[in-house]
């Protein structure tokens, strides 16, 4: 367990908890530079019980999804809403929490998430790239590449350098 971590001004901290086994080192850097305190958690359940605290802006949804896994069916099931609404519910409730803060790059940051949370999702359903690439309407070079960029798929290597695949 962390010590209390205390803003210079004496306001509130805001959290953002991330997977501990993941490597999202420019997600982390970003949300630091937005003002929020970042931390690394491994146990699911301990990610949802900060969660219920209310001091956390952001959390990587892997953890809650994880958490989400151990209950009864009964309990993860929520009632359908549009992807739309879901997302702006969370919006909702990070900008509730950040009160007069203001989150330089909101837009950006919220963007490039939902992007890794569409491709991460095709990916898990569908399995291959070109199976992914057809259910999101992509071509799979485009889906290659954005997966690079985006740290959710290392480089395939291109054979040796006489062009030869070994």
């Amino acid at each position: 367990m962390r010590a209390p971590f205390a803003p210079a001004d004496g306001g509130e901290i805001m959290r953002a908890l991330l997977r501990a086994d993941s490597a999202d080192d420019e997600l982390a850097q970003a949300l630091a530079r937005a003002g929020l305190y970042v931390e690394r958690i491994a146990d699911p359940a301990e990610a949802r019980a900060r969660l219920a605290r209310g001091d956390v802006a952001v959390a990587d949804p892997r953890l809650l999804a994880a958490a989400d896994a151990n209950a009864t069916p009964a309990k993860r099931r929520a009632p359908q809403r549009s992807l739309e609404a879901l997302c702006f519910e969370r919006l909702d409730e990070l900008l509730d929490r950040l009160g007069e803060q203001r989150l330089p790059g909101l837009y950006a940051t919220a963007l490039a998430q939902m992007e890794r949370a569409v491709l991460r999702a095709a990916m898990d359903r569908y399995g291959g790239l070109g199976e992914a690439a057809e259910a999101l309407g992509i071509h799979r070079n485009t889906l290659a590449r954005r997966l690079e960029a985006l740290g959710l798929r290392k480089r395939a290597h291109r054979g040796n350098a006489a062009g030869r695949r070994t």
